[in-house]
């Protein structure tokens, strides 16, 4: 597999076009096997990937150079995020990945020599997906798996918060509005979930249900939209708030590795652009439609 620094822009007014700009592209990235997930701070200074190597790996936007190469995982990493709040010299230190053991595995990339600072565990099957809230009073991580739970965690204690059932098959990807209390997740099962979180309790609703499996879901930070890519090609906009305040930032982003076909990365910008990317070949995505 190869990292590809490359922007997809798909314009409101615009319906059907497609602007591609390829960066630069690292191939072998992960020993030249599959990449399974990619996330960016906010700046896009810093990416993060994870692969079929056991890895996760950080690389700098500007250099093209690998800055920090993570092991620990026993098997592949399914998925990876990066903290999206930078410094101004675009560094993230929180990076969180899931994979194949079952572990969510949390790493400071600025430590000096111990990196993964925590393990988190209680998936009973591969994690698919986790999504990170940065809310200043109480961080939070949320997950998914194969074992058809969303979980939520709370980094301040680094315990498990809730464990939360309702999907009937795997569940494949996660997003997480920016203050933590709304989460909306995506499965086999044709479902897409919103969670209400307060705590050690929650409210779940059903907001679409369907025959077509939901591989990847993308959330904007005010927890007003949600956009979810289906495994036929389908990308779908849901709005979950009547109304939406312009003072919050309305940016997010979500991406998950599916079977063969179908949505694989999704990213929602204030503007209401759309962005979908594939691992496989970034210039050519399967489907891309705008709202």
């Amino acid at each position: 597999g190869s990292v590809c620094c490359t922007r997809l822009l798909l314009n409101s007014d615009d319906r059907g076009g497609v602007n591609a700009e390829k960066k630069w592209e690292l191939k072998a990235a992960h020993d030249a096997l599959d990449i399974t997930g990619i996330s960016s701070t906010d700046k896009g200074r810093v990416v993060a990937s994870s692969g079929k190597d056991e890895c996760v790996r950080l690389w700098d936007v500007e250099t093209q150079k690998q800055i920090v190469k993570l092991e620990g995982h026993k098997g592949w990493v399914k998925c990876v995020t990066v903290s999206a709040v930078s410094d101004d010299a675009g560094s993230s230190n929180l990076v969180v990945s899931g994979g194949r053991d079952k572990a969510i595995k949390l790493w400071d990339i600025r430590a000096s020599k111990t990196r993964e600072v925590h393990n988190l565990l209680g998936h009973t099957g591969w994690v698919h997906a986790v999504a990170l809230s940065e809310g200043l009073s109480s961080p939070k991580i949320v997950s998914c798996s194969g074992d058809k739970t969303v979980r939520l965690w709370d980094l301040n204690n680094l315990k498990q918060e809730n464990v939360m059932h309702g999907h009937e098959l795997r569940v494949w990807s996660v997003a997480v509005n920016g203050s933590g209390d709304l989460a909306v997740s995506g499965s086999s099962d044709g479902t897409l979930r919103s969670w209400r979180l307060a705590g050690r309790s929650f409210t779940e609703k059903v907001v679409e249900k369907g025959d077509d499996a939901i591989l990847a879901v993308a959330m904007t930070k005010n927890g007003a939209l949600t956009v979810s890519g289906y495994d036929s090609g389908v990308v779908r906009e849901t709005w979950l708030e009547s109304s939406v305040s312009a003072a919050h930032d309305a940016s997010g982003s979500a991406t998950v590795n599916p079977p063969e076909d179908g949505i694989c990365s999704l990213n929602v910008s204030a503007n209401k652009n759309l962005r979908c990317e594939s691992f496989a070949n970034p210039l050519q995505p399967t489907h891309v439609l705008s709202f």
